[in-house]
């Protein structure tokens, strides 16, 4: 999720902080962008029966 947090919406949600090299999260904003998401998987399906 958080590699490709431009795309998802991640980073727009407010859920980042980064200062330097490291990433903090906010657990309030990413707890409720996780939400938002719904069911929708952010696993690769690599069409393993």
């Amino acid at each position: 999720m958080l590699f490709h947090r431009e795309t998802n919406g991640l980073e727009q949600s407010g859920a980042i902080i980064t200062r330097g090299r490291r990433i903090y999260l906010d657990e309030t904003r990413f707890l409720e962008w996780f939400a938002s998401q719904g069911r929708r998987s952010f696993r690769r399906d690599r069409g393993d029966a």
